[in-house]
């Protein structure tokens, strides 16, 4: 992996090695598989990205430790094609995940968020008018503290567009 120059994105070609080493990254927030990141997180980062989170998410509780992410295998199993080049479609959300922290690079190694925080306020004025009513229901609703609402099939009145339960 080689880091860009300063003052650019911290863009990385992923594919130059056959794996990756991915590691938990502690965080505070939502839980990869809830309502409010499917909902929410989902305009932000798209959904190969929120698939391959919670993809790892799940990994992580069975390695907490961290993994050492097989790309071939990866990229085949979330349907985006083989890990060629920089513009392959598993390093472009690899990217995504950095471009966007839900996830850092630390040396050799890819540190990815074990939890999301709410939207910024910078993806929510991109937000259309209902979304953007949506979220600040989920707000209203939860006192403003971003409970957690991964077992509700619905966050604020809007029903996700993907489901993994």
């Amino acid at each position: 992996m080689t880091a860009p120059m300063s003052g650019q994105p911290r863009l990385v070609d992923f594919t130059s090695g056959s794996t990756v080493r991915v590691e938990p990254r502690a965080a505070v927030g939502h839980n990869l598989r809830s309502a409010y990141v499917e909902t929410f997180w989902l305009p932000v980062i798209g959904p190969t990205s929120i698939a391959l989170v919670r993809h790892l998410g799940i990994r992580f509780a069975a390695q907490r430790a961290g993994l050492d992410l097989d790309l071939a295998e990866c990229a085949a199993a979330h349907g985006v094609g083989a890990p060629v080049g920089r513009n392959s479609p598993i390093n472009r959300t690899l990217n995504r995940l950095v471009q966007f922290d839900v996830a850092v690079l630390a040396d050799d190694r890819l540190l990815v968020r074990t939890a999301l925080p709410e939207v910024s306020f910078r993806h929510l004025a991109r937000f259309t008018p209902s979304m953007r009513a949506a979220h600040s229901r989920y707000l209203a609703s939860t006192g403003g503290e971003g409970r957690d609402l991964s077992s509700t099939p619905e966050v604020a009145g809007v029903r996700p567009y993907l489901s993994l339960r």
